[in-house]
């Protein structure tokens, strides 16, 4: 459960720490507000975009190690039911 937990804690940071960094890149004038064309690369948007585009990539490269060195086919059902996988 705690590695359960550890996991979700650093994925809802992944999803949310836009909203906190967002402004401050803007602020900074690292990003504008608004970009200048539907594919500027100077808008927040292209921040938030790559966030995403690579969630989606780690997520195809390298979820098979989750897979691989996590607790087998049991764990899912075992973590979110709370119960122990069969001897």
């Amino acid at each position: 459960m705690l590695l359960l937990s550890l996991g979700g804690c650093f994925e809802v940071y992944d999803l949310f720490f836009t909203a906190y960094i967002g402004p401050g890149l803007v602020r900074s004038g690292l990003f504008s507000s608004s970009s200048a064309s539907f594919f500027g690369f100077n808008g927040l948007a292209s921040f938030v975009a790559a966030t995403f585009a690579g969630l989606f990539i780690g997520t195809m490269l390298f979820g098979f190690a989750a897979d691989w060195f996590g607790g087998g086919a049991w764990s899912s059902p075992a973590a979110c039911c709370g119960t122990q996988p069969p001897p």
